[in-house]
């Protein structure tokens, strides 16, 4: 059976050496029977090499197993003899495995440079294993002698307290030197080039503009995820400097660094092994950060990064020292984390609250655990107390927050307005549409994570009930809970269910933990566990998104726009304006904000450092002279109403606060376009846009300002049906103002008299 498998496995891989040469020989398309098909037909002319590739396969299999029956037929059956061979077959596996993986990447990923080095590297050092098989087996028992000795002393070394510093600082760093990014100012251009930050401004920055202004969230304007998430960013701004989208950038990645290190910590804690634990984490941000459903950035879709349940971290650490001490001061601190997570992201802080619920009704179930928690009825009584502590701290972070609106009905309704587009099914999406595309892996990966979540949580329960186990599995039974919880997002927006996946692999590597400490001796388990440490670093080293992530690690000093690193979305072979190329023709407008038909859209091949992306970012983002057209127009300190693309910026350049409650009001675009585009997703409603337009009547501001383009006196009948909203608050102010002043790309429309 041996040498069955080795015959396999080594057939597998002339087959890939095989494919490797055939797709370097370019296929003679012009053949006499191609010449003589009718021209319609000649498009479904698809060459391949597959039935070759297929026939080498079978003939290799038969042919290795003739040549191993003849040489080796009077020693084929011995027991000693096969014996011998399982290394040779342990070895060819992983090369054939190793050689598999890197072909997948090479076939999935559209720049597969790593992957290619991995894979032509495997080739090379099978073969070598191959020439010297009998070398290395005459110096292997020498090899792994010195192996045990070096690794003995080792395990020595790093259980001593100073081994254990040293391991941990050196994962700490690892970690940051993943997340890190030594050039934010590259990342903000190339968000600029690639989206034009509608994602930013109106998810946070939007909101976080008005903050400056003393403006109060989801009262004199929109913040689409709560009151707690933006003025958080708005303080880590102001710890790395002050407004502005380099900073948030900071702030972002810091926050994802020193979540990442904590968790580490506290499965260090919690598993048995810190090999584990370290290949834990690996896998977790390759999960996490890294999935190409995220692409080009995890911190482009801030919401989709850990920084949407960060406290959930402080939430574990605390509770698992309640676990082990029961002290009641430390469950007083997991109450006031459970309310600031409410105050930061209500959805998200109302599961760990979920969490907690169960933590005290487990307790109050299970009698060994309820007389060490519950030692009299006044105990009783001051959980109950700890566990309302939460809402009414929440309300007293929100009072601090707005003041006295937290106790008014329109503050929640505008609080709940962004959230019930989800409960009323706008923007989400039935599990059975990915199964309808096709994408069985994904729908597969989405309904296991539940399944792993409510087996950790009954199974976890049940040994801690009858005593079989510690409060490390009554831990993974509350993550459990958690996973559940947080896998909501998954199972209500059908996407995207990686990045709230944390949970299950840290479960998945707490239950492996315990199995390989359970049934194998240790030899055998540091085997297992470097080998589960070495498959989570190669996963999240050949991830096409790492690639490209401009951290330290990267190969190239200019990530954004280098061949090699730069990011790609979907299909196509760009990032940067891959919104916008594909625009028809029939949608676009004679002549752009400058009078022009010239609209200038740059990519990644126009620019050979990131630097002159920088620059070029910068020069397109000047909008001095529309500023100097609104401060001339307006008095210092206003609220100015803008429509236009880059109202953030316009604005932060003249110095003036925004008018719109809706705000940012529209998605951006590069001003050049002959195109212009609707709301920011804020706008959901027919009520929205009769509450934009009550403001301007309320108001009657004497000048509203906004781009040329709009003036345009016909536009094709899409646009009506496409930008609704907007054409209804167009036509409003076409009614009633008319064109004055005129800037680079604004016109100052005064009010008719």
């Amino acid at each position: 059976m041996i040498w069955v498998i080795y015959s396999i496995l080594l057939a597998l891989e002339i087959l890939i050496v095989a494919a490797t040469i055939s797709n370097a020989i370019p296929y003679n398309l012009h053949t006499p029977y191609y010449d003589s098909l009718l021209l319609r037909y000649r498009e479904s002319i698809r060459p391949d090499r597959d039935f070759l590739l297929y026939t080498i396969f079978i003939g290799a299999c038969f042919l290795i197993q003739g040549v191993v029956v003849f040489i080796g037929k009077h020693r084929l059956w011995e027991k000693h003899f096969t014996a011998k061979l399982r290394p040779l077959l342990g070895v060819q596996g992983l090369w054939v495995t190793v050689e598999v993986f890197a072909a997948f990447h090479m076939i999935m990923d559209q720049q597969p440079s790593g992957a290619k080095n991995l894979f032509y590297g495997a080739l090379i050092l099978s073969a070598l294993t191959k020439i010297f098989w009998g070398e290395l087996c005459r110096a292997w028992p020498l090899m792994r002698e010195k192996a045990s000795r070096i690794h003995a002393g080792a395990l020595v070394q790093l259980s001593t307290p100073l081994g254990m510093y040293a391991a941990n600082a050196l994962a700490i760093l690892f970690i940051f030197l993943v997340i890190y990014i030594p050039n934010p100012e590259a990342v903000v251009a190339w968000m600029y080039m690639g989206e034009q930050f509608h994602q930013w401004d109106g998810n946070f920055m939007g909101v976080n503009y008005g903050l400056l202004y003393g403006f109060l969230p989801d009262v004199d304007i929109i913040s689409t995820y709560g009151f707690g998430f933006p003025v958080m960013i708005a303080g880590l701004m102001k710890l790395f400097g002050g407004f502005g989208y380099a900073n948030a950038l900071r702030g972002l990645f810091w926050v994802g660094i020193v979540y990442y290190c904590l968790w580490y910590l506290l499965l260090r804690r919690w598993l048995v092994s810190g090999i584990m634990a370290f290949a834990a984490i690996i896998l977790g941000m390759r999960a996490q950060m890294f999935d190409p459903l995220e692409a080009p950035i995890i911190w482009q879709q801030a919401p989709a990064s850990v920084f949407r349940y960060c406290f959930d971290i402080l939430f574990f650490w605390t509770l698992f020292k309640h676990l082990q001490t029961y002290r009641r001061s430390l469950f007083i601190l997991v109450a006031v984390i459970v309310s600031i997570a409410m105050y930061h992201m209500i959805s998200t802080g109302a599961l760990l609250l979920a969490v907690l619920l169960f933590y005290l009704a487990f307790h109050i179930l299970v009698p060994h655990l309820r007389i060490r928690m519950f030692k009299s009825r006044k105990s009783l009584l001051f959980y109950a107390g700890a566990v309302l502590m939460v809402p009414v701290l929440m309300l007293g972070w929100t009072y601090l927050t707005v003041k006295g609106h937290a106790l008014t009905r329109e503050f929640w309704m505008n609080v709940s307005e962004y959230n019930n587009a989800f409960y009323n099914h706008l923007m989400t999406f039935p599990l059975t549409d990915s199964l309808k595309r096709k994408e069985f892996l994904f729908t597969l990966g989405g309904l296991a994570y539940p399944l792993l979540y409510m087996a950790s949580a009954l199974y976890g329960c049940i040994l801690v009930c009858f005593k079989k186990q510690d409060y490390k599995f009554l831990f993974a039974a509350l993550v459990g809970i958690y996973g559940l919880c947080l896998h909501s997002y998954y199972i209500l927006v059908a996407t995207k269910y990686l990045e709230v996946g944390l949970p299950g692999i840290f479960l998945l590597f707490f239950w492996l933990d315990h199995l390989i400490a359970g049934r194998l001796h240790p030899g055998q388990r540091n085997i297992v566990r470097w080998v589960l440490l070495s498959v989570s670093l190669l996963m999240l080293l050949t991830s096409p998104m790492l690639r490209g992530y401009p951290n330290w690690l990267n190969v190239s000093r200019n990530p954004v726009v280098d061949p090699r690193t730069a990011q790609r979305v979907g299909n196509n072979s760009y990032y940067f304006n891959q919104l916008y190329v594909d625009v028809p023709e029939a949608i676009k407008l004679p002549l752009n904000n400058l009078g022009e038909r010239e609209e200038g859209l740059k990519y990644e091949k126009d620019f050979k450092t990131d630097q002159e992306v920088i620059d070029f970012y910068h020069k397109e983002t000047d909008f001095s002279k529309d500023a100097a057209l609104i401060d001339r127009w307006t008095p210092a300190g206003a609220r100015v109403p803008l429509l236009s693309s880059f109202e953030l910026l316009i604005l932060q350049q003249a110095h003036r606060k925004p008018f719109f409650y809706y705000f940012p009001l529209l998605n951006s675009r590069p001003m050049r376009m002959r195109t212009w585009m609707g709301s920011c997703g804020t706008i959901l409603t027919k009520d929205n846009v009769l509450k934009i337009i009550r403001q301007l009547e309320s108001a009657n501001p004497p000048f509203i300002f906004m781009e040329r383009i709009f003036l345009t006196p016909e536009v094709p009948a899409w646009y009506g049906y496409q930008f609704e909203d907007f054409i209804d608050i167009l036509r409003y102010v076409l009614a009633r103002y008319e064109p004055g002043e005129v800037g680079q790309y604004l016109v100052a429309m005064k009010r008719k008299e």
